[in-house]
């Protein structure tokens, strides 16, 4: 996931909970702690922790390293769920909703 110049893996659970694209978790937003600005509609990754620094390392030697990725077939009745973040922040962090 890339937001900005924040880089993480992350696992997303796929539910449909109404017409906003993504929910962001409590959880989520209390570890990565961004400053938000509901008026302006921005968020600013100032104060991540130190393990995302190092993660977002790793991913970009990675991605250097393998430019493709080897996705495990789907079953019968799976589904497989894309997110355009950047479409996302481009709409406005006020889509932005606490769970």
């Amino acid at each position: 996931m890339t937001i900005g110049d924040h880089r993480e893996q992350i696992a997303l659970a796929v539910a449909k909970l109404g017409s906003s694209p993504l929910f962001i978790g409590h959880e989520w937003l209390r570890f990565h702690n961004p400053s938000i600005d509901w008026e302006t509609s921005t968020v600013v990754f100032d104060r991540c922790p130190e393990l995302c620094t190092k993660l977002q390392d790793h991913m970009h030697q990675e991605e250097e390293a393998e430019d493709v990725i080897d996705l495990p077939e789907l079953q019968e009745g799976e589904r497989l769920l894309a997110l355009d973040w950047e479409g996302f922040l481009r709409a406005g962090a006020e889509q932005l909703r606490a769970t």
